[in-house]
């Protein structure tokens, strides 16, 4: 995708059947809002037309309830609720081309959030799921077990002397462990930098101009940063594991809150509430995870270990409640995994990973100014 031009264009992604109300219609006659379509449909269009592979070469696909006008069914690649009339740049690569549209893509989901695009290189294929359901499937907190996309609990070494099954209580029921391969060799733990902080995780102003009702717009009531620790809060935090509920991780002062510390967002899609949201609010939510409580963990390797996933991080003995384990222990989101192989008898993984909440509440103040 970094070698190839492509002549890409929206129309051609759009299926004019019988039934279309386009259908016969000469594509000059067509405007801008006929020629455009889905993010996600376009995203899922430009990688079989850039590796000339089919659906069922590069995505999960449900054939059994394939409608009957020929439309598959597409497991884990969702459409997305941005639409866009596009066509690829001469000067530019497929990479670019996919880049643009995913950066203005935000899922179709009553959430509305952003979405993170991946490759199993297991399986080889494509999936497109929006961050909330990354979340919802690390914890099934009906049963207090992990969920589908939890895969190890890895153990740290503690203080107490008292060995006991799931000591810490930081982790979820049932959760996978491999003997000392889920055994920590050395752990380092970071608190978001303020540099960081300052930076990335404030209000996102919005400027656009509708070219439909010709106005310029200015907008933040959705991409503020109150708005978005709640809509943080509740996409990917309650789902969590807690001492009574999981407290989100994010720090907002009063400076931050009277947007004095913003930042000016330019959308060219100006009208398009979908663009604005991805452009705002899910920007915003995108910077408020990768930026927060992270880790390095280092410990003997294994090859399903990847991005996407999530591990929880627990001790192995029983230690007294304490603030620092309240905030370092739970399950983190899984943002890089290097596989290293020494010589011909030692594998190592090192994992970065991210965490988006407090097991409990430590009442921080945040009336500073």
């Amino acid at each position: 995708m970094k070698e190839k031009n492509l002549d890409f264009n929206s129309i051609n992604t759009i299926q004019f059947s019988e039934n279309n109300s386009l259908s016969g219609v000469p594509l000059f006659n067509l405007d801008d809002d006929e020629r455009a379509n889905n993010t996600g449909i376009l995203m899922r269009e430009l990688l079989k037309f850039t590796l000339v592979q089919g659906d069922d070469d590069i995505f999960y696909t449900d054939r059994s309830s394939q409608s009957s006008d020929g439309n598959i069914n597409y497991i884990d690649f969702e459409n997305g609720g941005s639409v866009i009339n596009y066509a690829s740049n001469a000067y530019k690569r497929a990479i670019d081309d996919l880049n643009y549209i995913y950066n203005i893509h935000n899922s179709n989901l009553d959430s509305k959030d952003f979405s993170i695009l991946k490759k199993d290189y297991f399986t080889g294929k494509y999936t497109l799921i929006n961050a909330k359901s990354f979340f919802d499937r690390a914890y099934n907190k009906d049963k207090d077990e992990g969920g589908t996309f939890l895969i190890e609990k890895i153990n740290i070494s503690g203080a107490g002397n008292l060995k006991v099954n799931n000591a810490g209580g930081k982790s979820p029921k049932n959760t996978p462990q491999f003997n000392e391969k889920s055994q920590a060799l050395n752990v380092r733990f970071f608190n978001t930098s303020f540099d960081i902080l300052n930076e990335k995780v404030n209000t996102k102003i919005v400027h656009e101009y509708d070219f439909k009702n010709k106005t310029f717009n200015i907008m933040q009531k959705e991409s503020n940063i109150i708005n978005a620790k709640e809509k943080f809060d509740n996409y990917y935090v309650q789902n969590m594991k807690g001492e009574r509920k999981p407290f989100p991780s994010q720090i907002t002062t009063n400076l931050k809150k009277l947007n004095f510390n913003y930042e000016n967002i330019y959308n060219l899609y100006g009208g398009n509430s979908n663009i604005t949201l991805s452009k705002g609010l899910n920007k915003l939510l995108k910077s408020s995870i990768i930026t927060n409580l992270g880790i390095e963990v280092q410990l003997k390797g294994q090859m399903f270990r990847r991005a996407g996933k999530f591990i929880t991080i627990d001790r192995d003995s029983l230690d007294p409640k304490n603030k620092f384990d309240d905030r370092f222990l739970g399950t983190y989101f899984i943002i890089n995994v290097d596989h290293t192989f020494i010589k011909d008898d030692l594998y190592i993984n090192r994992i970065y990973a991210v965490k988006t909440y407090y097991f409990d509440n430590l009442k921080f103040n945040e009336n500073l100014d």
